[in-house]
């Protein structure tokens, strides 16, 4: 496209606004997904000292995001039970007993009857690896699951 190669003026500058523009774009992007993130950042932040101050946790029946350490993948659960004891010196624990949950071919999900119960600490040594669903049920045994927008990677 440049004059010096064959081509005009006008067709190169028409490619130098197009390349400014698709710059400015993408920095803008950026910039929002970097504020994005950041603002989820927070918000776990938040939850986590909640939960490990007492005041936030699951129960009996609640749909759950869940992993045994920082870094896994995040699995969808129902809650079977808790048992947590509060010490004042170190805060909650005990542990969230959970039903898994598979996700169906409609996109619900219903709990996966040949998974064991799974145990999970409310605050294990690398924080906190759970978090609520927002959870319809839409049949027996069956909901529809989102994740909160806060829930890390």
């Amino acid at each position: 496209m440049h004059p010096d190669r064959g081509g005009s003026a006008e067709a190169f500058r028409q490619l130098l606004e197009a390349y400014t523009f698709l710059r400015r774009s993408l920095r803008r992007g950026l910039q929002e997904r970097g504020k994005r993130l950041k603002e989820g950042r927070e918000k776990w932040k938040k939850w986590e000292e909640e939960v490990e101050g007492g005041q936030e946790l699951a129960q009996e029946g609640d749909i759950v995001y869940w992993r045994n350490a920082q870094g896994e993948p995040w699995q969808v659960a129902l809650v079977l039970a808790v048992q947590v004891v509060y010490e004042p010196s170190s805060g909650p624990h005990g542990w969230i007993y959970l039903q898994s949950l598979i996700q169906t071919s409609d996109g619900t999900f219903d709990a996966d009857e040949e998974a064991e119960m799974e145990q999970v600490e409310p605050v294990s040594l690398d924080g906190v690896n759970w978090a609520f669903a927002s959870s319809e049920e839409v049949g027996e045994h069956a909901w529809r699951v989102s994740p909160p927008e806060y829930l890390p990677p």
